[in-house]
């Protein structure tokens, strides 16, 4: 008796389930990302399951963007009616375009008495995503709804899944995992609304920042004055790999009343240089121990994903740290040799292996060597000229021919238009053999 279709086909032949909770959870009026989605929205998930059925196994969709310039909206309802239990997961990727792309889902869990929800993605999308999306549950009573999520993919990422827990003893639990590496900021977090008396709630976030990444925490918990009973548990913790990276945490916890339990720790470090020498020494890469530094931070975690997410997740983050340690090599030599800086940055933007990249380097940095080289051959060159004309001129002086003032000048002329000359042509512009003869008989001719 499960119903699993997508939105569009939900609407039209399941109408009696469907439209009750659509919009419901999320009004459209919700924000402005919530209206437009209400407005165009395509795709997505619909997932019904009866009064006490169990899904053993998990559902999965699995969401792509395929067109750059586009926009994707789909919508998601699920439904578990009572004593029932579901668990669903997704994945989200895209190949890399050069335009930005907008992904803005909106996604709707009902729990209801008795029942567990349970919602996990895995989000993958390229660097040119912007991934704005809104996800809210509700818990009715006894009921439990659990978001599972991680974000490595996106150029900016605006998540904060909630549960509003609307009957006695619900229970709303938010896991998060956010990792940011140069160009992204992944700004997630949780809402935690407590509208019915002994409910529980849990957030636990950590995040890691890699290169000049940034990472945000966003949490919200609202306990009301006339409640009592309710617990919250909110833990932010934060990894910085590099000393570019960033990280910020922005809890907001309002409890009225006195009869509430309510705890939040936060923590930030940072990969230190003994841990990864220890780790090179035992023969790992500098990639390969930033990845087991990340790897053992989130580890408590990925374990909650089940076996094959948990799997393609430090999968990922392998990916991901060699990457950026790529990225990291040439940028070194991108500071070290400031002259092809434009050259470089706009090589980094090009999806190649990083050693074909490196060879493209090589090859402009050796040409520029060859050029450097010939400018100061000829630059000393030119030195010597300066010093025989004046060496011929203190020769003059000793024998008493006294050069007039005119000769004097003539001399300063040459001298400085030489001099202009090779700054000219040979360090702001391409060397001219011309130049360098007319150069020498002037001189010659001043001498």
């Amino acid at each position: 008796g499960v119903i699993f279709v997508n939105s569009t086909e939900g609407l039209q032949e399941h109408e009696e389930i469907f439209r009750p909770w659509f919009g419901k959870v999320i009004p459209t009026s919700d924000n402005k990302f919530s209206a437009l989605n209400s407005a165009v929205f395509s795709g997505g998930s619909f997932i019904y399951v009866p009064p006490g059925v169990k899904v053993r196994h998990p559902l999965q969709a699995y969401f792509r963007i395929n067109s750059e310039n586009f926009g994707q909206f789909e919508r998601t309802l699920i439904i578990c009616d009572e004593g029932s239990e579901v668990m669903y997961m997704e994945g989200c990727t895209a190949p890399q375009f050069e335009t930005s792309t907008l992904h803005s889902a909106v996604v709707e869990l009902v729990a209801m008495k008795d029942a567990k929800l349970q919602y996990i993605t895995v989000q993958n999308w390229s660097s040119n995503v912007f991934n704005l999306v809104t996800k809210r549950g509700i818990a009715h009573e006894n009921a439990e709804v659990r978001w599972i999520d991680c974000n490595i993919g996106s150029r900016l990422t605006m998540k904060y899944p909630g549960v509003v827990m609307k009957g006695r003893k619900a229970r709303g639990e938010v896991i998060s995992i956010a990792l940011a590496n140069s160009g992204q900021h992944q700004d997630t977090g949780a809402k935690m609304i407590h509208a019915a008396d002994e409910t529980t709630s849990n957030v636990v976030s950590k995040s890691i920042s890699v290169g000049e990444g940034r990472s945000t925490y966003r949490g919200q918990v609202h306990i009301p004055k006339h409640l009592k009973g309710c617990r919250n548990n909110t833990e932010c913790d934060a990894l910085l790999i590099n000393s570019n990276s960033r990280t910020d945490t922005y809890p907001a916890i309002t409890v009225r009343g006195n009869r509430h339990a309510t705890q939040h720790e936060a923590s930030v470090s940072q990969v230190s240089e003994e841990m990864l020498f220890y780790m090179q020494q035992r023969g790992l890469s500098e990639g390969e121990a930033m990845s087991l530094a990340v790897n053992g931070f989130v580890n408590d975690l990925v374990r909650e994903f089940p076996m094959e997410y948990s799997v393609e997740l430090k999968r990922l983050i392998e990916l991901e740290m060699k990457s950026s340690e790529g990225r990291e090599a040439c940028r070194n030599e991108l500071a070290r040799l400031g002259r092809f800086k434009g050259t470089i940055e706009a090589l980094l933007q090009i999806p190649m292996p990083v050693s074909e990249t490196l060879d493209i380097f090589e090859n402009k940095f050796d040409s520029y060597n060859e050029q450097r080289k010939d400018v100061e051959l000829r630059i000393k060159t030119f030195k010597e000229d300066r010093e025989q004309a004046l060496h011929r001129l203190t020769a003059l002086l000793k024998v008493g021919n006294i050069p007039t003032t005119a000769d004097l000048e003539e001399l300063r002329a040459v001298r400085d238009m030489g001099w202009s000359m090779v700054k000219r042509k040979y360090i702001e512009g391409a060397p001219v053999e011309e130049d360098i003869r007319n150069y020498s008989a002037e001189s010659e001719l001043s001498s």
